[in-house]
């Protein structure tokens, strides 16, 4: 059987194998990619138009013409177009593409496919060719799609693991939002499979059980979910998958497990060894190789394999029952023994195997009969590694294992030299896509040489040197977090997790040290708090205090850091209750006369207490924050004084001098080079200062000014590309003021965009309330029904979350005849309000009641209505809020126009009218405007 391959500078395309060779290196090109190529080559030297590769790509798909460009351009970047005069695509303008290299066409024996798929997302790519599974992955590569759910079955070794991978980047371009690896074999407790799903997604893990969170987040998603590794935590592993599959109606899942899951709607694929031909009857090399196994043995080995050899190369890969695992794991040896030595071997250490019973076994006793030979012929010195590497949870790098090996007591040359040899045997993995060395024990490899280190008595010696290495790598990147990550960097800090976490487990255990635990979690903080890993960050925090407690040293700083870390992670969870914490590492600070500290106690109080609907209690540390002595604070921390002087006020209603304060704030702010202020202050000031300034501009009459705001505040944060101050953006203007001021296209556009960053449980319905209260602005008769189930799901007795939502709620029940509930909604919100000294919102909510209570329309109703609205409009006075007078102005006009009384309510409504300087195309003046019209004729 052949195939066309296209020849043209020093590539080869190909076609049936949908591979592009830069000389016989493989080339990464998504799915997309080469097909613009392989049309554009199919045509060479003629024009294709961008018509028909649209068409011929994205086949009954509509797709923009910037879609086409992007690809094209990937091909030109994996061709090196235009570099060292090489030419390959031509764009002719208004016509399409060209491709214009000189081409030779040859016909070829189809060989071993290449894994040459994009790396993305957070799939493994191979770093080796995948060998033998071409007929498995285009089996499964029509199934996954076709089914919900699909679990590759297969004893350990088998290459499940590399099967799923490379089904996962074949099919990747298939799903809209791509495709996500998840890799429980990290996971130790069966109740954590879900937060492992949650950690692979990258959602913040704010709870003990994150599973609603990823159900939210995968909701209205369409992508592939690998699970690798389920059978040790097979039934929770099935019960979660049950759960995604219930809950979403695009998400495809792909498993792999020594048993099937039994989960509903499983289609199971069972994974066989490599087919392996009797001894007798081969006779040459060339039918050797037309085997997989032996293709996996002889490329694995770098060796040349001859006529002699054929039939004991074929004997081994059958005494190894066509294990994928155990064959590469032999292969590593053929250099040291050679091909007859290592048969010789087989013999001695593998009886087990040689009874043809071997997918029969248990998968850790033949990975284990495997590796007691692979581990025997090691010298000294290379077992002695190898067990030291044991005690690394996922990836780590070279410089780790040498520090790890440097800090126990053993004479063993340079451990670098010994690590690469650990390489060349495969007995350690390495990763160089993230651009470092990455390395890595195979699970199976892992255990055993684990076993092997707590059988010599080592265990707590490395375990020490793991753990001390681990908290000198976080105190020495700490100044890393106040700058923009390079994705390199992201992705080689974030896959040191499950060592930070193996590192803590034993610093805390009974044979740990409680004072090393105490410091590297002191260490770990900004690590859990830039990948928004809160939850573990709370609940690692809170055991380094209890030890604190209970007498384990630490300094003063370490205990300040802690609290402040406590109080931080409560900030986070967007929720008070953290008053003790911020309380005490105030009185440390205080005590160590350290000014930093002061200043971000200082804020998380006063933020625990705001966000509590402690109002009085805020201003009180917000004085103190704006009054910090000028010599030892920073200027920049004065204006953040400010702008907390500036909100508090502004919750009390008191809106001229808030808006002076936070006036003050943004003049006097400039925004750090470092991004020192997100890690300080949680969100960027300017942002903040900026959304409570918008907000003052409506309430005060200037509705033009507070939407220009807005879209400038939040497109700033969009920019910034700091989730939660984008967060804090579109909260705290972007939805309320478009709100406000009626631009419900503007409302909707943020909702959406609020909607489209919230993933934990809390901002999620926070969410979700604003775009049902924005259905019930419009007049929706299903809104309040949906926004008050919404918004019970919001923390009950603080208005922090509701202020917004209580004013459309309300209205929509009264509209909807539900008059008893609407004013049972305003009432609760009035009553907190007194209590909490929340006043900003106060005038509306006043007119909300007395159009309420007014809705009869008998005397006494109106005469009820009147008192609110005379009322609301006497405090709008006070607060210089000229959009609530404007609003409860025509409240009152149109109660005294039913009266008979249309000359006050000229009077009144045309007062405040013509006050106005801008505006007049919002609702509110629109609506005013055309009430003064109807009262004048």
């Amino acid at each position: 059987m052949t195939e066309q391959v296209f020849s043209f500078g020093p590539f080869k395309l190909l076609r049936e194998q949908r591979a592009l060779l830069d000389g016989n290196k493989p080339i990464r090109l998504g799915s997309r990619a080469l097909d613009v190529l392989i049309v554009l080559v199919e045509r060479a030297g003629k024009i294709v138009s961008k018509e028909e590769l649209i068409a011929r790509v994205w086949q009954n798909t509509f797709v923009e013409d910037g879609n086409l460009r992007v690809h094209v351009g990937a091909v030109r970047k994996a061709l090196r177009d235009g570099h060292a005069g090489a030419r390959y695509i031509a764009n002719i303008s208004g016509r399409g593409y060209s491709f214009v290299a000189p081409i030779d066409r040859f016909a070829q024996p189809v060989g071993p496919s290449y894994s040459v798929q994009q790396s993305t997302d957070n799939i493994p790519t191979s770093l080796t060719r995948i060998i033998g599974r071409d007929a498995e992955i285009e089996t499964l590569a029509v199934q996954v799609p076709r089914r919900r759910l699909v679990t590759v079955v297969g004893s350990g070794g088998i290459g499940k693991t590399t099967l799923a991978s490379a089904i996962a980047q074949r099919l990747i371009d298939t799903f809209e939002h791509r495709a996500c690896f998840v890799d429980l074999a990290q996971v130790s407790d069966a109740s954590l499979v879900s937060r492992a799903i949650s950690v692979a997604l990258r959602l913040p893990v704010f709870s003990d059980d994150p599973l609603p969170s990823v159900l939210a987040f995968l909701k209205e998603r369409k992508m592939l979910l690998v699970l690798d590794t389920c059978e040790h935590v097979v039934e929770a592993a099935a019960a979660v998958t049950e759960e995604i599959l219930g809950e979403t109606a695009a998400v495809h899942v792909l498993s792999t497990s020594r048993e099937q899951l039994r989960a509903s709607a499983e289609w199971v694929y069972r994974l066989a060894p490599f087919d392996i031909p009797a001894t007798v009857g081969v006779k040459t090399a060339s039918e050797a190789l037309s085997f997989p196994a032996v293709q996996l043995l002889v490329e694995r080995a770098a060796i040349d394999l001859t006529d002699g050899d054929a039939s004991i190369v074929v004997d081994i890969c059958r005494r190894l029952d066509g294990i994928p695992l155990a064959i590469e794991l032999a292969a590593a040896t053929i250099e040291l023994f050679g091909i007859r030595g290592l048969a010789d071997r087989l013999d001695h250490r593998f009886s087990v195997l040689t009874q043809g019973r071997r997918t029969a076994l248990p998968r850790h006793r033949t990975m284990r009969a495997t590796l007691d030979w692979s581990y025997e012929i090691l010298t000294e010195p290379e077992q002695w590694v190898l067990r030291q590497l044991s005690i690394f949870k996922g990836p780590f790098t070279v410089e780790a294992a040498n520090a790890i090996a440097a800090g126990v007591e053993f004479d063993v040359p340079e451990p670098f030299d010994i690590v690469s040899n650990l390489v060349a045997k495969s007995l350690v993995a390495v990763d160089l896509t993230t651009g470092i060395v990455l390395c890595r024990l195979l699970d199976s490899t892992r255990e055993y040489a684990l076993e092997k280190l707590e059988q010599a008595r080592e265990l707590d010696k490395v375990a020490r040197c793991h753990a001390e290495y681990f908290r000198d790598f976080f105190e020495g990147i700490q100044q890393t977090w106040s700058t923009a990550l390079t994705p390199q960097q992201s992705v080689t800090y974030f896959s040191q997790v499950d060592n930070l976490r193996a590192a803590l487990d034993w610093a805390f255990s009974p044979a740990g040290d409680g004072e090393l635990g105490v410091a590297l979690t002191v260490a770990g903080v900004p690590f859990w708090m830039h990948f928004s890993l809160i939850d573990e960050c709370r609940v690692c925090v809170q055991r380094a205090l209890d030890l604190v407690d209970s007498g384990i040293a630490a300094s003063a700083l370490q205990e300040l850091k802690l609290n402040i870390a406590l109080g931080n992670s409560a900030i986070m969870f967007t929720q008070g209750g953290a008053d003790l914490a911020w309380t005490r590492a105030g009185e440390i600070a205080e005590l160590i006369g350290d000014p930093e500290y002061r200043v971000q106690t200082l804020w998380g109080l006063w933020v625990d207490r705001y966000m509590s609907g402690d109002y009085p209690g805020a201003l009180i540390v917000a004085k103190k924050f704006a009054n910090l002595p000028r010599e030892t604070t920073q200027h920049a921390d004065i204006a953040v004084g400010e702008r907390l002087l500036g909100v508090t006020t502004h919750m009390f209603g008191d809106h001229m001098t808030a808006r002076a304060h936070i006036e003050t704030a943004l003049q006097n702010y400039s925004r750090p080079a470092d991004r020192s202020d997100l890690i300080r202050f949680q969100y960027d000031q300017l942002i903040a200062g900026r959304s409570f300034m918008a907000r003052i501009h409506w309430i005060q009459g200037f509705p033009d000014q507070a939407l220009q705001l807005v879209e400038s505040n939040v497109a700033d944060a969009t920019t910034l590309d700091h989730l939660p101050s984008l967060r804090y953006a579109l909260y705290n203007c972007g939805c309320p003021v478009s709100m406000l001021a009626r631009n419900f296209e503007a409302a909707d556009r943020f909702i959406k965009k609020l909607i489209d960053i919230s993933v934990t449980p809390k901002w999620i319905t926070v969410a979700e309330c604003f775009k049902h209260a924005l259905v019930t602005e419009r007049g929706d008769i299903g809104g309040p029904g949906a926004l008050r189930a919404a918004m019970a799901g919001l923390p009950r007795n603080v208005l922090y979350y509701s202020s917004f939502l209580v004013g459309p709620l309300a209205l929509g029940l009264n509209r909807a005849n539900e008059s008893a509930q609407a004013l049972q909604v305003i009432d609760a919100t009035l009553e907190i309000a007194e209590r909490q000294s929340d006043r900003w919102c106060l005038p509306e909510w006043l007119r909300i009641k007395g159009e309420i209570v007014g809705t009869p329309g008998t005397v006494i109703a109106r005469k009820r209505a009147e008192e609110l609205l005379l009322r609301s409009l006497e405090l709008a006075r006070e607060q210089g809020a000229l959009s609530w007078q404007l609003r409860t102005a025509t409240s009152l006009a149109r109660l005294w126009r039913a009266q008979g009384r249309s000359a006050e309510a000229i009077d009144l409504l045309s007062s405040i009218y013509d006050r106005f300087t801008e505006g007049f195309k919002t609702r509110d003046l629109v609506d005013a405007k055309t009430l003064l019209s109807e009262l004048t004729h």
